[in-house]
């Protein structure tokens, strides 16, 4: 292999009408390169030594530094034995990456990067080209990050295939995106809530003229939350799985609240992925919901979701009744069940919708009388209970299926401190004094 050359050409074309040999706009007077006009090449000869060799050529470049970044990485990926005479555009990457993707994935990539960076060689991509395309959408941030992260999944994968060296996705920022940070629920702010809830259902009662008033709605509505995220205590999780105990999906809130599945995961739970007389649960599998449809797909979220769950005497039991109770059902509705291999179904065995779990939580969650969160929010407590209960963050992390500790720490640090607190309070309780 070659070490490879970098130089200066232009697309100038002379009277005739082709292309100019050396176009003298190109080049300053003593044969130096013009610093305003052409773009920067490189060409470089590649192959086993002594076998037939491939001259490759890429152009269109800015500056020769890009050239020279490009270059290397091209003799880089050429040493590991990527063909690289093979030229990848974007567009031609993504549309074979994104077909086996969600409907979303398929839509940023339709909408935004193939028209905005499809014609460029994969190879070429650059920060300023994803920077370039983001702003040209009209839409919040957190729409923007959803945009760059499809793109940024799929470059992931094409570093790992040898086809790019670097995901310059990820050298993007996406101004002002704030991760808003989960608080727990404590008695000062519950009792704020409820007031305010009182307030707001007091006014539908003036406004209702004797019609029932909404109270579901009143109680998820009500909006003195510290935070987007807020997580119940542990005595709160327990009221929630005491007062859920004889619904259906039982099971399912157990798990989550316990062991800190995501939705989809949880939906995704095959017969095939639980060994109880190990103790174990294999989360290999999820469940989406897009637009409202049901979507089953065969990969969790990231390779770190796939794991191994360690399941305590009380989950198990609990799981082993409710795979009694799903064929007792079975047997029951007959020729009308749908049979598939997940341990979470509908009452007809189909396939769970995950839009329906939320709901039905939401609803166990408000007859509860407990302060309002999401469903994803009984993973965070299930996080605080693992850290309440002295387990190490390695392993909090590698449970939730987090793909670095730096993730877990940032996520649940607001959570994990107000466990710290309770604990201290709790241990400083615990010595008598005669004066306090």
């Amino acid at each position: 292999m070659s070490a490879g050359s970098i130089y200066k050409r232009c697309r100038c074309r002379g009277e005739d009408g082709k292309e100019l040999a050396r176009c003298p706009k190109l080049y300053r007077p003593g044969g130096a390169y013009s610093p305003t006009h052409g773009t920067w090449y490189f060409k470089i000869d590649v192959g086993p030594p002594g076998g037939r060799r491939k001259t490759v050529r890429r152009g269109g470049f800015d500056t020769k530094k890009e050239a020279q970044a490009a270059l290397d990485e091209i003799r880089g990926r050429a040493a590991k034995g990527v063909d690289v005479g093979r030229r990848l555009t974007v567009g031609q990457y993504l549309d074979e990456w994104v077909a086996s993707r969600s409907p979303s994935y398929q839509q940023h990539v339709r909408d935004l990067w193939v028209p905005q960076c499809g014609g460029l060689d994969l190879t070429a991509l650059r920060k300023a080209h994803v920077q370039a395309a983001l702003d040209t959408l009209a839409v919040s941030a957190a729409t923007k990050q959803r945009h760059k992260a499809t793109l940024s999944s799929a470059l992931s994968d094409a570093v790992r295939e040898g086809l790019v060296s670097v995901n310059v996705a990820k050298l993007v920022t996406v101004e002002g995106i704030e991760r808003p940070r989960a608080q727990v629920w404590t008695d000062a702010q519950v009792i704020e809530w409820e007031a305010e809830r009182e307030l707001r259902r007091a006014d539908a009662l003036r406004r209702s003229r004797g019609r029932p008033i909404p109270e579901f709605a009143i109680w998820h509505d009500t909006g003195s939350r510290p935070s987007a995220v807020m997580v119940w205590r542990p005595d709160q999780i327990g009221r929630f799985l005491d007062h859920a105990a004889d619904h259906r999906l039982y099971a399912l809130f157990h798990l989550v609240a316990l062991r800190g599945l995501r939705r989809g995961e949880a939906c995704g739970v095959r017969r095939q992925d639980l060994d109880l007389d190990a103790g174990r649960l294999y989360v290999r599998h999820q469940v989406r919901q897009s637009g409202g449809v049901t979507q089953a797909v065969d990969a969790t979220k990231s390779r770190a979701g796939t794991r191994e769950v360690a399941l305590d005497a009380g989950t198990v039991e609990v799981l082993r009744e409710h795979l009694r109770r799903q064929a007792e059902q079975r047997a029951y509705v007959g020729t009308g069940w749908t049979e598939t291999p997940y341990v979470f179904t509908e009452e007809d065995g189909r396939m769970l919708n995950p839009g329906a779990v939320t709901r039905a939580f939401e609803k166990l969650a408000y007859r509860a009388g407990l302060p309002p969160v999401r469903f994803h929010d009984l993973r965070h407590g299930a996080a605080s209970i693992m850290h309440l209960a002295g387990v190490d963050m390695v392993t909090i992390s590698r449970t939730l299926g987090h793909a670095t500790l730096a993730i877990t720490a940032d996520t649940y640090a607001s959570v994990f401190d107000s466990v710290d607190r309770a604990a201290a309070e709790a241990t400083a309780a615990v010595v008598p004094r005669a004066v306090r």
